[in-house]
């Protein structure tokens, strides 16, 4: 980590453009893991986002910085490198969280149809027949209701089942997407790591072609991951079109 830090000293603007490319990654992993997590039926609470937002505001007071007046914690590097974990913690928390109420507030909101009997209006000066008439006609509506309402709650029993039926394969595929995301952030952490090594040994050139060379391949894996795991057809191979 030293290592990294005196490159970075060294070569500000690189290190920023790193810094923001590896932000960038960080908050793209968060909103998919509050997605996927919902996906998944698991609710964060609130307080989970307000957690998140407690510690980023923690870190911020406490981390030390040389120019401050005064400082909780002794500015050095250990404690500087301690905050700024908890900053990039509590950041990814707040994120997830947020995304995850948000897509709950979302899905909850869903249309509502009201139903409103009309009641019949005797005129006056109908006959007896007519009432009859009008009660008969009345009864076969309600059994006609009755009767579309069975057949709708047939068919919503059976795409509950089907749900049902489709929730443990999509509870896996989910999971395999978030542990695809995490195993591509640790390969950008290694990857930050081997180039940070080749630009200390002097070789800066080589070390910017590995970074940018490795993202792209993490980044084209993931999507060939995900697009296997979700069972996606590649560009131009969709289904019922035929092929040339």
């Amino acid at each position: 980590m030293r290592a990294l830090t005196q490159w970075s000293h060294d070569h500000p603007w690189p290190a920023r453009i790193l810094i923001t490319i590896l932000h960038f990654t960080l908050a793209l992993a968060a909103i998919c893991l509050g997605v996927l997590l919902y996906g998944l039926d698991v609710w964060l609470p609130a307080g989970v986002k307000y957690g998140g937002i407690a510690l980023f505001l923690l870190g911020t007071l406490l981390y030390p910085m040389r120019k401050a007046g005064f400082n909780v914690l002794a500015c050095n590097y250990s404690n500087s490198r301690r905050m700024a974990g908890l900053l990039l913690v509590a950041s990814f928390i707040m994120i997830c969280g947020g995304m995850n109420q948000r897509v709950q507030r979302v899905m909850a909101e869903a249309p509502t149809v009201e139903y409103q009997a009309l009641p019949m209006v005797l005129h006056e000066g109908q006959s007896a027949r007519e009432l009859r008439r009008a009660e008969r006609q009345e009864r076969r509506e309600l059994r006609r209701e009755r009767q579309a309402s069975r057949r709708a709650l047939r068919s919503e029993l059976r795409a509950i089942v089907k749900a049902m039926r489709e929730e443990s394969s999509n509870g896996q595929k989910v999971l395999l997407s978030i542990l695809t995301i995490l195993g591509a952030l640790v390969l950008v952490y290694l990857l930050l790591a081997l180039s940070c090594s080749i630009a200390c040994s002097g070789a800066e050139g080589l070390a910017y072609i590995v970074f940018f060379a490795g993202l792209g391949l993490i980044i084209w894996g993931v999507v060939v991951v995900l697009r296997r795991i979700h069972g996606g057809q590649p560009p131009g191979r969709r289904p019922g079109l035929p092929t040339t």
